[in-house]
């Protein structure tokens, strides 16, 4: 959840309550998952603003290209948690997001303890294809598969046949079949590093953000051997130290008239993350400012 603009409370009874200072951008963490599980029973939002203030409500990037309109109209605090409680959450899902914020303050993250999680040998590497990948796609990731199996050793895995994911496969019924549950995560059974091919149609995005409470989990959807080819080629190339490019950051942010999601976006986003990076003395390109009022001009 992103908050701009106003200064939003989640109130949990008469005496607990979060609050996200007005004009910056709040997100709804761990600790706060915890928190309001605790409290659910209770739970009700408010929104008020700043003397002087006005409430813009919540404002979200995206725009339908059907209609050129936003995706999403401004919404209010409280449409957003109408709209997050009304949607339905697997129960160990769940279960596993309380275990994990009971241990957020553990000195490890994911891995059982003596992993070294930079260490690919120790923390292993493994590939999930979804369903609609073809044979010959994954023949052209064999340049990248062929050098984290080097790297990984006995704990790289391809998950194929047996083990391969299914239509329908949650986290659960899936690592199962491995042997493995929730929990940290035990790179004898499953590896640490998962890397997820193919269309979110195909495997869902929910199955990837569910893996990735325990795993460091990618997901990679191109279109064709050719980009399948190239994406592999040039992570190998990368990995090896064969490509030498100097360490610099571009940024470049719309900013449209009438248009306030782009411009908080590029005031409060952009703009911030530009001034941190040169403060570090990184070397830090800006595109001028582009604005659209109906045609594309620099000012």
């Amino acid at each position: 959840m992103v908050v701009v603009g106003v200064f939003a409370r989640v109130v949990y009874d008469d005496n607990n309550s979060i609050e996200t200072p007005s004009g910056h951008f709040g997100t709804l963490r761990l600790r706060d998952v915890g928190l309001l599980e605790e409290r659910a029973g209770s739970l009700r939002v408010e929104s008020m603003t700043r003397k002087g203030e006005t409430t813009e409500g919540l404002r979200f990037n995206g725009i339908d290209a059907s209609t050129g309109q936003y995706l999403l109209p401004p919404l209010s605090p409280r449409d957003v948690a109408m709209i997050a409680s009304s949607e339905p959450l697997d129960s160990e899902y769940i279960e596993e997001l309380r275990k994990r914020w009971r241990s957020v303050k553990e000195a490890h993250f994911a891995p059982v303890a003596g992993v070294d999680a930079q260490d690919l040998s120790q923390a292993g590497w493994g590939v999930i294809f979804a369903p609609d990948v073809s044979e010959a796609d994954k023949e052209s990731l064999s340049p990248l598969l062929q050098l984290r199996k080097q790297q990984a050793g006995e704990r790289y895995q391809e998950f194929l046949e047996a083990k391969a994911y299914r239509p329908g496969d949650t986290k659960y019924s899936f690592l199962g079949r491995s042997g493995a549950g929730p929990g940290p995560v035990d790179p004898k059974k499953v590896p640490y590093y998962l890397l997820l091919v193919g269309s979110p149609a195909s495997m869902p995005f929910a199955f990837q953000y569910q893996l990735d409470v325990q795993h460091a989990v990618g997901r990679l959807h191109l279109d064709g051997p050719e980009q399948y080819t190239a994406y592999a080629q040039s992570v190998v190339t990368a990995d090896k130290g064969l490509a030498q490019r100097p360490r610099e950051v571009s940024f470049f942010g719309v900013r449209n008239q009438a248009d306030r999601a782009t411009q908080l976006s590029a005031d409060h986003l952009i703009k911030p993350l530009k001034e941190t990076l040169e403060r570090a003395d990184a070397k830090v390109r800006s595109a001028p400012r582009l604005e659209f009022s109906g045609q594309f001009h620099e000012t």
